[in-house]
């Protein structure tokens, strides 16, 4: 019995285990993936007053109209009904 309880700790450690390193692959994968931009010019106490290069502004560009027609524009749901929004004492207690 005790070679049998040994056994499932064993297993269970090394399902355990097992889970930890797909979590981690999972997790290096999405770090490369998805790499976050690094900056152009780093701000230090020898150049903190020196002025930026202007850059230059992109173009904003409209969608096209038969895109728009085809995407769903969905509004958000108010969670709380007007006569509840009339009662709310947001200072309620604020003295206790």
């Amino acid at each position: 019995m005790l070679k049998q309880i040994n056994d499932q700790k064993t297993i269970k450690t090394t399902t355990h285990f097992f889970f930890f390193v797909v979590f981690l692959v999972k997790l290096q994968y999405s770090a490369l993936k998805m790499s976050k931009r690094v900056a152009d010019k780093y701000l230090t106490d020898q150049n903190w007053d020196e002025e930026d290069e202007p850059e230059a502004a992109g173009h904003f560009r409209s969608a096209e109209k038969d895109v728009l027609e085809r995407r769903i524009f969905k509004t958000a749901k108010r969670r709380i009904n007007e006569s509840a929004k009339v009662n709310i004492n947001w200072f309620y207690g604020a003295g206790k």
